[in-house]
C-alpha cells in the first residue's frame, strides 16, 4: 500500500464529512490527520472517523458513504 498525498487526504475526509454533514449524521476526524494537526507530527495514509449513526440506521449510513466516496 502506497502512502496518499496529505492534499488526497484531506480532500477524501473533507468529501466524507460532507456527505456526512447532507445527511445530518454527527461525526468528526480522528487519528493520525487530527495528531498531525494538534499533536506530534505522525505519517499516515488514511483518514479516521466517529460517527454518530443513529441506532439501528448503522448499515444505511455505510451505504451512503461507500455509494459517494468509493474509489
Amino acid at each position: 500500500m502506497t502512502a496518499r498525498p496529505v492534499p488526497e487526504l484531506a480532500a477524501a475526509a473533507e468529501e466524507a464529512l460532507s456527505v456526512l454533514r447532507e445527511t445530518g449524521t454527527p461525526a468528526c476526524l480522528i487519528g493520525g490527520m487530527v495528531v498531525n494537526r494538534w499533536g506530534e507530527p505522525m505519517a499516515t495514509s488514511d483518514v479516521d472517523f466517529t460517527v454518530l449513526a443513529p441506532y439501528g440506521e448503522e448499515a444505511h449510513v455505510l451505504d451512503v458513504l461507500l455509494r459517494r466516496c468509493a474509489s
